[in-house]
């Protein structure tokens, strides 16, 4: 949105227009984000997600757990 507001011409200017109507068009693009099972990156995650909220108006279409720790287990194990 600042290169669009900025620059209201030129391949820049363009190239940001096509980013931001093919973010917005859900029906071409997912929103898919990775976060490993401990409490950094999960706090991130989150942080993320209302930060693409708030910017583009949508969040994630779908957040992965990778590294899902075996039951009965902490991360300090």
């Amino acid at each position: 949105s600042t290169v669009i507001e900025t620059m209201k011409t030129g391949p820049m200017a363009a190239d940001a227009r096509n980013l931001r109507d093919m973010l917005n068009n859900r029906r071409s693009t997912s929103i898919v984000m990775v976060t490993l099972c401990e409490a950094m990156p999960v706090q991130e995650t989150l942080q993320y997600t209302g930060e693409l909220e708030r910017t583009i108006g949508r969040g994630p279409d779908l957040i992965v757990a990778n590294m899902m720790l075996p039951a009965g287990m902490d991360e300090y194990e």
